[in-house]
Formats: C-alpha cells, structure tokens, sequence
C-alpha cells in the first residue's frame, strides 16, 4: 500500500462523517440549545448554500497555490467546527461552525475527488474506494456520535470526533 493510499483509507471516512454531522448532532444540540425545527433547517440550509461557491473557490485555489495546502486549511476549519458545536450555546455559534464545517468540508472533498482517481493504477478502483469509504464515514458517524454522546456527553462526544477529524491533517505532512 502506497503513502497515498493509505491517505485515501484513512481520510475518506472522516470527509464522509463531516457530511453526516449535521444529521447526527441534530436532535442533542437542538435539545442544548433550545432549536426549534425551523433552525434546524437552517443550518442545513447553511451547510447546503456554502458549498456551491466554496467548491468553485477551492477549486481555484487548489490550481493556484496546491492541494495540500487547500487539504490542510480544510482539515483545520472541520476540527475548529466539531471544537465550536461541543461548546455552542447559541443559534448564532451553531451556524458559525455550520458554516465553518461546510467550508472545510467541501476544500477537503474538493482535494479528495482528484486525489482518489490518482491512488490507484486504474482511476476507477481509486474513485469508487474513495467512495466506498466515504460512505462508510457517513454511515457510521450517526452510530458513533450517538455511542458517544451517550458514553461521554455531547461536549466531549464531538471533541473526540474533533480528534479523529484532525488525523487528515496530520496525514498531509506525509
């Protein structure tokens, strides 16, 4: 297994975890911060309208200055996002690492969609592990926030998820 690969592996699950965050944190923090339906929505509203530009300027930015560093700032903003909800209190706070998750979610995915074709001899293997295991970070971060939260507590839930968003930002040194 090359270096490269082993960044796909490992790095993948977490952009598919940042995806399903919203959907898995939804009901603890609507319940800590007292959100009625309609903010909820808003979030995920938030989450949904800062990708389409988010993606074009990250695109651009991968063009100009590299991947990694695109990666990096990524990686960086989804950890600053878990660290943010853990500790909300407010609406406002909420949509602030809504919208920090979005951005940091989508310069990672932005990377990663290129980067995965380009692990592999055959881009198609490279692009569909990439979204196998994108998808199984998806799927499994709902039963892992919730294991969590209800081992530990919704602070220190999303912390240790803050944790394990930090492993593809030290995967990029490599």
């Amino acid at each position: 297994m090359t270096y490269l690969q082993l960044f796909i592996v490992l790095s993948l699950p977490v952009t598919g975890l940042c995806y399903a965050t919203l959907g898995a944190i939804k009901l603890p923090l609507s319940k800590r911060i007292g959100l009625d339906e309609a903010k909820v929505g808003g979030l995920i509203s938030a989450f949904g309208l800062m990708v389409g530009p988010v993606i074009i300027l990250c695109g651009a930015l991968s063009d100009t200055y590299g991947r990694k560093p695109v990666w990096m700032v990524g990686s960086l903003l989804v950890v600053a996002s878990f660290l943010i909800f853990a500790n909300a209190r407010k609406y406002s706070v909420a949509v602030l690492a809504t919208v920090l998750l979005a951005v940091g979610w989508t310069a990672m995915i932005n990377v990663a969609n290129p980067v995965m074709a380009s692990a592999y001899k055959d881009p198609f293997t490279g692009s569909n592990i990439g979204d196998a295991l994108f998808g199984l970070g998806a799927f499994l971060c709902p039963l892992l926030i919730t294991f969590l939260h209800n081992r530990a507590g919704f602070s220190k839930a999303l912390t240790f998820v803050a944790l394990l968003g930090a492993i593809p930002f030290a995967l990029a040194f490599g």
